[in-house]
């Protein structure tokens, strides 16, 4: 037996599907009312091996499948084509609830730990376990009443594998709910049902780990050591970035942009809005164009808000409305 099959407690006419090996010969299973109970193995038999035993051959189900999934999903659904990644998958479990399940759809195990955000600044711990490739446990259930209640989840985890490995670093990754949540579905891999599905990506690192962040040039020390050297060497000259810069996450990134929570998505265009006007200024550049589209308008407001609040910035304007409508913005600088 494995995580993911559908058996029958020989004992009763209960149904469920394991959803963890424990120790000591016992599974647990998530039967249909959403309870989880442990079971000794030996008392809980497959579905289809026992309809085997009746009809001589293999049920219907089994002969069209070509991929059991980790859990049976309500209804068909489109195979997920999402990449390599860790990921939070938000499912329906009726109409009130939704279970969360963390996936590993990745060539690593991990020790995973994942806890609620209290506002003491406390953690409530929800589960921690070892998750292996291709496993997608049960972390936490939520009620879709109360979603304004609903606390930031915090998940840290640390990569290996059996033998020689090259070592990943250790992931802390913090994720936080608003009304956009319920926006789309997408196919989860391993668990291959509808779900409200996120990339787990480590954006947010604890204090003493070390992580790579993008190179952003002080411009006013730069201009500072220019002046005080200009009699000393040649004056200090850097490569100008395009004279139009494209913040649609699409564009930053095209193979993650789909499963990124809506605050991951704005931090990374703001991080590239900053890097690209300090690379103008500190080219001397007469202007540059940040295009970032209209859509709700929170990346403009806030591209604008910054420009006004520039101390290089001469003004700034909608940038040539008949191209670009009011989906871009141009800087011009003193």
């Amino acid at each position: 037996m494995k995580i993911g099959d559908r058996v029958r407690m020989l004992s009763g006419t209960e149904e469920g599907v394991i959803t963890k090996i424990l120790q000591h010969g016992q599974v647990e299973i998530e039967i249909e009312d959403g309870f989880s109970i442990p079971v000794m193995a030996a008392e809980v038999v497959l579905i289809n091996k026992q309809e085997e035993k009746y009809f001589g051959k293999k049920s219907p189900i089994v002969e069209v499948e070509e991929k059991k999934p980790l859990l049976p999903p309500t209804k068909k659904v489109k195979k997920s084509t999402v990449g390599e990644g860790i990921y939070l998958a938000f499912t329906d479990f009726n109409d009130k609830l939704l279970n969360v399940y963390l996936i590993n759809n990745f060539s690593y195990s991990m020790l995973v730990t994942v806890s609620e955000q209290l506002e003491n600044g406390h953690e409530k711990h929800l589960f921690s376990e070892q998750i292996d490739k291709n496993n997608a446990p049960r972390v936490h259930r939520l009620s879709r009443e109360e979603f304004n209640d609903w606390k930031p989840l915090i998940i840290r985890a640390i990569f290996f594998k059996e033998g020689n490995f090259e070592p990943k670093q250790t992931l802390f990754f913090q994720m936080g709910f608003n009304n956009t949540f319920f926006r789309i579905k997408r196919t989860a891999p391993v668990l291959e049902r509808e779900s409200y599905l996120f990339r787990v990506e480590g954006r947010e690192i604890q204090p003493g780990l070390p992580v790579e962040k993008p190179q952003v040039i002080d411009v006013g020390s730069l201009r500072e050591r220019i002046i005080e050297n200009s009699s000393k060497v040649s004056p200090y000259k850097t490569e100008a970035p395009p004279s139009e810069i494209d913040l649609h996450i699409e564009e930053l990134s095209p193979d993650h942009y789909d499963v990124m929570t809506n605050e991951a998505i704005i931090t990374m265009q703001l991080e590239h809005f900053e890097i690209y006007l300090d690379k103008a200024l500190a080219a001397n550049m007469e202007s540059i164009i940040f295009i970032h589209g209209i859509g709700i308008g929170k990346l403009r407001h806030e591209i604008h808000r910054r420009l006004s609040q520039h101390p290089h910035v001469k003004y700034y304007q909608d940038a040539y409305k008949d191209k670009f409508g009011y989906g871009a913005t141009k800087a011009v600088f003193k």
